[in-house]
């Protein structure tokens, strides 16, 4: 430098910053290419997707099984009521007979004859 008439090299170049070295290097990294991109955010949409459809079958499996459970409560309450019923229709004509001697009719617990 001295020979080209340059008193100091510290004039013409500056120390670089370690983010300015950060950057330089990050530019000179290789992008991605569109091809890439684009089969990563496939990827990326069929994995979001079973996610969803595992979310939904989920609820609907969950749905399913608190509709069967008010059906199987729903039924159990119709049965203590028609046994309930049965019960006091066996009591009356127990009473019944008790008062005048004879069998008005024969109800049975259960709805079956016998």
């Amino acid at each position: 430098m001295e020979a080209a008439g340059l008193k100091s090299p510290d004039l013409y170049f500056t120390k670089p910053t370690p983010e300015d070295i950060q950057k330089r290097m990050q530019a000179g990294e290789p992008q991605p290419d569109a091809a890439m991109q684009r089969l990563q955010m496939e990827a990326q949409l069929a994995a979001e997707k079973t996610r969803m459809e595992s979310e939904t079958a989920r609820r609907k499996l969950e749905m399913e099984r608190e509709l069967r459970l008010a059906e199987i409560q729903q039924n159990g309450a119709l049965k203590r009521y028609q046994i309930d019923a049965e019960l006091n229709l066996k009591r009356q004509q127990n009473l019944a007979e008790m008062a005048g001697g004879t069998a008005l009719s024969t109800a049975h617990i259960g709805g079956l004859p016998g």
